[in-house]
């Protein structure tokens, strides 16, 4: 594939991921589309008198919420209307309808909101929007070439895939450790919020099951170890402190928000983190993988029950007893299938640690397909798509079925949505992890991945590819437990 066909087939993705963005947008606003009719001119006189609410506390993580669902929509148009065009003209008029085409939108969403009673309409929300949209046009003319360069890095796999993928999973941990961003502005909130959330040691929230948050807390940093200590030459030690000093700055930040919790173990778990992903990241260096490959499915065979009677566990099948069959069924009609319905009625903080858990527990599955793919000498590591998300959906429509018995719980259809896209990504991405990447470039091109050229000659010469997969069982894989319960 020549260069102008891949930047053909960016232009085309980005396209395709902005409608797609779009609908996402609408239809997490219009939730639960519970739909009541009104004449038009009480709809518009409504909306002429949209009131400025004074938030407090509480309401502050909707309004940040509001701003960062618009910061994509504003990237993602910015980046079809300007693409990689230097030209000033084509920037300001590019800016300009991106801004105004997701203002337009955000009014638009508001006022339909009118004639959805169970949603909240405001002049806050509204502006929200109109920044997180700017916002979002302004970052792709900042930041929209190194995406690129980061995602063709990952598109042509090997060593460069896997430093962008961890480049990228840094970004978004520093993200998600201060979501949803809700910070306290004054000492008085401060104070009132202090003694709920604090501890010397554990928090008042770390609950019985603390140590499995503990535990997530030292796999979700690993990688970052690993990418920032993964030489030879780095030092544990420098390890241990670089991670123990991220904890304290992560914690520190935490008493400033809102809805963050804040703990000196935590500390603790962030500097074993850092030491386990740079010891980690030393041993794959001196494995050969490829002596493994006759062990790989046998491996698999064996973990696979395991594997499921955990994630039966993370999702309360051995809390306590179940109801009968007949009881069961008999929640069934209360049950909404529509997707993400019950995100809606829960915070942005749960909502969010929902979906990360759910995304995390399926992961090791896509992994451990593309393990057994690539187990085979005589085929490609490459299963395609289809027939995995097939079984993880399988599996997690039995999950989900089976919570239609406990008492206190409830099935979440989206999750069985959340599962098969979960081990899509990951087959896919252990994939490209392995894949050389001389063997995809096209041989006209030049890619300006954030890289040097030297590292990506040696993922022809060495033993990168297996490497590679080493680090993202180790990495991505291990990482994917601490994303069950991930603090945030």
């Amino acid at each position: 594939m020549s260069v102008q066909d891949q930047s053909r087939k960016f232009e085309r993705a980005l396209g395709l991921l902005a409608l797609g963005y779009l609908f996402f947008v609408v239809y997490g606003s219009l939730l639960p589309f519970e739909f009541k009719p009104m004449p038009f001119s009480t709809a518009w006189a409504s909306f002429m008198a949209i009131p400025w609410l004074n938030l407090g506390v509480e309401q502050r993580a909707d309004w940040v919420a509001n701003l960062l669902l618009y910061i994509p929509l504003g990237f993602l148009f910015c980046a079809c209307l300007v693409g990689r065009s230097r030209r000033g003209a084509v920037i300001f008029v590019g800016l300009a309808l991106a801004w105004l085409f997701g203002s337009v939108v955000a009014a638009g969403v508001e006022f339909t909101q009118l004639y959805f009673p169970q949603r909240t309409f405001s002049l806050n929300d509204l502006s929200a929007e109109i920044v997180g949209t700017l916002l979002g046009a302004v970052s792709w003319l900042l930041f929209g070439a190194r995406l690129q360069n980061l995602l063709q890095a990952i598109h042509y796999g090997g060593k460069n895939a896997r430093y962008a993928l961890l480049l990228g999973y840094a970004l978004a941990y520093v993200a998600l450790a201060l979501f949803p961003f809700d910070f306290l502005l004054s000492l008085d909130e401060w104070q009132a919020t202090i003694a709920q959330k604090a501890g010397w040691l554990f928090s008042p929230s770390c609950s019985n099951r603390c140590w499995l948050s503990l535990l997530g807390e030292i796999l979700v940093v690993s990688p970052l170890g690993a990418l920032a200590f993964g030489s030879r030459r780095s030092s544990l030690v420098a390890a241990g402190v670089t991670g123990l000093l991220l904890g304290v700055l992560i914690e520190l930040l935490q008493l400033t928000i809102a809805t963050g919790s804040s703990q000196g173990v935590s500390v603790l778990t962030r500097g074993v983190g850092f030491m386990l992903g740079a010891g980690a990241m030393r041993y794959a260096r001196d494995v050969d993988w490829q002596r493994l490959r006759p062990w790989v499915r046998g491996t698999t065979l064996l973990g696979l029950i395991p594997y499921v009677l955990m994630v039966a566990w993370l999702n309360h099948w051995f809390v306590r007893d179940w109801l009968s069959l007949q009881a069961g069924l008999a929640r069934l009609p209360g049950i909404s299938f529509m997707p993400f319905y019950y995100h809606y009625f829960t915070t942005e903080t749960n909502a969010m640690l929902s979906l990360l858990r759910q995304f995390g527990l399926y992961f090791p599955l896509g992994v451990a397909v593309w393990a057994w793919c690539w187990a085979d000498k005589n085929h490609s590591a490459n299963c395609g798509w289809g027939l995995p998300m097939l079984g993880a959906a399988l599996l997690a429509s039995i999950i989900e079925g089976g919570k239609l018995l406990i008492p206190g719980h409830h099935p979440d259809p989206t999750n069985i949505l959340i599962a098969a896209f979960s081990v899509g990504t990951a087959a896919k991405l252990a994939h490209r992890l392995a894949t050389n990447p001389i063997s995809l470039m096209p041989a006209s091109a030049h890619v300006n991945v954030p890289f040097s050229a030297t590292e990506v000659t040696a993922v022809a010469t060495a033993h990168p590819t297996w490497t590679a997969y080493a680090i993202l069982v180790v990495g991505l894989g291990g990482a994917c437990w601490g994303a069950v319960t991930f603090p945030v």
